[in-house]
Order: C-alpha cells, then sequence, then structure tokens
C-alpha cells in the first residue's frame, strides 16, 4: 500500500540539554507529528551526531525519535516512524560497508534508510558572529516539512538556521520552555558585553 501522507522532521537546538523534561517533549512531538501524517521520516546525519556528550540535544533527540517509533509500532501500526541517516556521496560506499560490519557509531539496526546528500559546492561559510555554517545543515532544512526546534535563541547571535527555516516557511516546532527562557535572559542581560561575547565565542 502506498501511504499518502509523509512528513519529514530534522532537529536544531543548542547542544546542550537546559530542561528535564525535554525527553517527553520530543517524544510527545514526534508521535503528534505521526498522528497528523501516516509516516514521520526523521534525518540524522554523522555531521550532527553523535555529539560528544551523551546527553546532548541530538543524542536526546535520536533516542525520542527511536522510542517514539517503538511506541507507535505497539499502538497503531498504521502510523510510521523513518530514521533516515544522512551520508555524502564520497562517504556513501565506505559508511555502507563499516555498516554491515557494525563498526558506525550507529548500529544498523536503528536505521531505516541511508540517504545521500549532495556534496556541498563549497566549504563552510561565515555566519553572522563569525560562526561557521554547514551547507549540509541548510540542506537538511531544504528537505524538511517540519522543523523541531531546542534553541533558546538569546544564549547566541547566530540562529541562521532558524531563521533560513523561518524564511523557507517550514513550520517551526518550538519545544524550548517560557521559564528557562527568562532564566536564559535574566543571565544574559545581567552579563556585560566582553562577557557576552566570549560566551557567544563557546558556542
Amino acid at each position: 500500500k502506498k501511504r499518502d501522507k509523509m512528513a519529514v522532521c530534522t532537529f536544531i537546538g543548542n547542544k546542550k540539554v537546559y530542561d528535564r523534561g525535554l525527553y517527553k517533549r520530543l517524544v510527545e512531538t514526534i508521535i503528534g507529528l505521526a498522528q497528523q501524517d501516516e509516516e514521520v521520516e526523521i534525518l540524522f546525519g554523522a555531521h550532527i551526531w553523535p555529539s560528544d556528550a551523551f546527553d546532548s540535544f541530538y543524542n536526546l533527540s535520536l533516542i525520542a525519535a527511536l522510542d517514539a517509533k517503538t511506541l507507535l509500532s505497539k499502538k497503531n501500526k498504521d502510523k510510521k516512524v523513518i530514521i533516515t541517516w544522512l551520508v555524502t556521496q564520497p562517504a556513501y560506499a565506505d559508511f555502507i560497508q563499516q555498516l554491515k560490519q557494525g563498526k558506525t557509531d550507529m548500529p544498523a539496526c536503528m536505521i531505516d534508510k541511508v540517504a545521500i546528500m549532495p556534496a556541498p559546492l563549497s566549504s563552510k561559510r561565515q555566519g553572522r558572529g563569525g560562526v561557521k555554517v554547514d551547507p549540509l545543515d541548510r540542506w537538511r532544512i531544504q528537505q524538511s516539512t517540519h522543523i523541531i526546534s531546542y534553541l533558546y535563541r538569546d544564549l547566541f547571535s547566530n540562529n541562521e538556521l532558524y531563521e533560513y527555516a523561518q524564511k523557507l516557511g517550514v513550520p517551526v516546532l518550538d519545544i524550548t520552555t517560557a521559564a528557562t527562557a527568562e532564566i536564559i535572559q535574566a543571565g544574559y542581560s545581567a552579563l556585560t558585553t566582553q562577557e557576552r561575547t566570549i560566551l557567544e565565542e563557546r558556542k
């Protein structure tokens, strides 16, 4: 049976996790998308995962996606979560070989599909605030019908991916909390100009 509706989702956000309830909100958001559409394809890739910290936002997003997939398979078999792993064409052959040999960071059993991203025409470029912007990240946004955002924008001056998604008209599902945003804003406002510059450089 051919499925009529599919959502394509990816994530943007701060690497660090600032909220205890984030995992639950991630799972609920993914399941919510699945209830609207027959399938939800979630885009991950080696350029955003694994992160240095196990409890980082991107690692937590992957765990939440896998758990949402399991929950949906038990409750409603008409709804489906697809985990798609993104690689560039030059890296594709090696990745598939390593995946078969069990040598990748991501176990093969967690991946439903491997998709090839176009090789970027240029290397990372300077974004606002001097932050390097990966063209592959912009490509992820272009392929998506929805963006799940855990981005506290007051923390950093460079929010290009968020703004790029808005420019393209891609719906952004914000899973930050107002309470945490207020705390961040209050702390940020108390910093000196020099301290703010140092914070942004440590992104």
